[in-house]
Formats: C-alpha cells, sequence, structure tokens
C-alpha cells in the first residue's frame, strides 16, 4: 500500500526495501514450514512447489508489469497485488500451526554486520566493474572477503552461529550448491539483459523473448 500511494521516489524506495525484508523472511520461513508440518513422504512435492513459487515469480513478472504499467500505469502494480496479500495472510492464520517450541535466541550483532559489509564489498564491486578502475575496484570485495574471513572465524566460536559453514564439508550439498548459484546466476544475469533490450525495441519483443527464457529458466 505504502508504495500504491508513493507520493515520490523515496518513498517508493522505501516500500520496496520493507517489501524485500518481508521476502527475504518470508521465504526461509515457508521452507520451515514446509519441514516441521508436511508428511516426510510430501516434503519432496512441497518443496516443488515452493522453488516453483520462486522460479515463475520472477518469469511473470516482468511481463505481467508491463503489460499492466502500459495500460493502467505502475500504481496498479501493487493494487493487484493487495488481495492475494490479504487473502495469504488470513489463510495463514486459519491454517498455519506452531507445533514446535518457541526457542528465544539472541542474534550475534557482529556476525549480521559481517555479513552486511560482506554484500555490500561485493555487490559495490560488481556494480562498478564497468569503470575500469581495477584497484579502484578491487579494494571494496577485499574489504568483503575480510568481512567474510572474519565471520568463518567468529561462526566457530559460537554455539548457535547465525550461518553454519560446516555443513559445505558435506560434498554432495556443496556440489549441488554451486549447481543451484550457477542457475541463478544465469537466471539473474538474463533478467538484467533480456529486458534492457527487448524495451529498447518494442514491448511485443519483450512479450516474445522474455516470457519463454524466463520460464525455461525458472523450469530447472
Amino acid at each position: 500500500m505504502l508504495d500504491a500511494l508513493a507520493p515520490n521516489f523515496v518513498i517508493l524506495l522505501l516500500g520496496r526495501a520493507i517489501q524485500g525484508l518481508g521476502t527475504g523472511i518470508a521465504l526461509p520461513l515457508m521452507f520451515n514450514i514446509i519441514l516441521e508440518q508436511v508428511p516426510a513422504d510430501k516434503i519432496g512435492l512441497m518443496m516443488g512447489f515452493g522453488n516453483l513459487i520462486t522460479g515463475v515469480a520472477p518469469a511473470l513478472e516482468p511481463t505481467f508489469g508491463g503489460l499492466v504499467i502500459n495500460n493502467l500505469g505502475w500504481r496498479y502494480v501493487f493494487f493487484f497485488l493487495m488481495p492475494l496479500i490479504i487473502l495469504s495472510f488470513f489463510l495463514g492464520l486459519y491454517d498455519i500451526q506452531q507445533k514446535s517450541n518457541i526457542v528465544k535466541i539472541k542474534p550475534d550483532f557482529l556476525s549480521i554486520v559481517f555479513i552486511a559489509v560482506l554484500f555490500a564489498g561485493v555487490i559495490y564491486d560488481f556494480s562498478n566493474l564497468s569503470s575500469g578502475k581495477l584497484l579502484t575496484n578491487l579494494f571494496p570485495i577485499f574489504i568483503g572477503l575480510c568481512s567474510f574471513g572474519f565471520l568463518l572465524g567468529r561462526s566457530k566460536k559460537l554455539a548457535q552461529p547465525i550461518l553454519h559453514f560446516e555443513i559445505l564439508k558435506n560434498k554432495s550439498f556443496s556440489v549441488h550448491l554451486l549447481g543451484f548459484l550457477m542457475i541463478q546466476l544465469c537466471s539473474l544475469g538474463n533478467a538484467f539483459l533480456l529486458p534492457n533490450y527487448s524495451w529498447s525495441t518494442s514491448l511485443r519483443l519483450l512479450l516474445l523473448v522474455w516470457l519463454p527464457c524466463r520460464l525455461a529458466l525458472s523450469g530447472h
């Protein structure tokens, strides 16, 4: 609602940041609910549905958003989402039950800072690669990698770290994780390149090229 009624870009950006925060909480929570409440013989099916949501949504979003913006205006993108959000909220209240005991865990503040610095350094570095200033670009990623090293060291000292890096010692898990990251890299790369190319030509080309490509990637 904040985005739909935003009077300027700052408020719109604030609303998007809140949405991003909510998504960051909702996605892990969704998989946790599946693993905790779904019968063992149906966990694979429901995990597939969960991944299908995260895969198909980015595939349909540019096409749906482009059609809505072209015909009604950008505010209606957010207005159309409101009924679905409200319906999901009440369905969750009705159907999702808290089966395990609630345990209060105090998050480690330093670990959160290290993660923030890591991602900030890496994102800033990659976003400025085209500038051609090698030394300037190496400094942020160096800071990010140092922060990652501090995060590894601190995680080993904590009884309940935010991230358990020991799981990466499992070879099967690491190989599947690498494959998943490569698919996401291709997907996000196309998510940036294809719309820019398509919008520079025509909306028809966007519908013909973008949607099939994104659906193919989400199917993987």
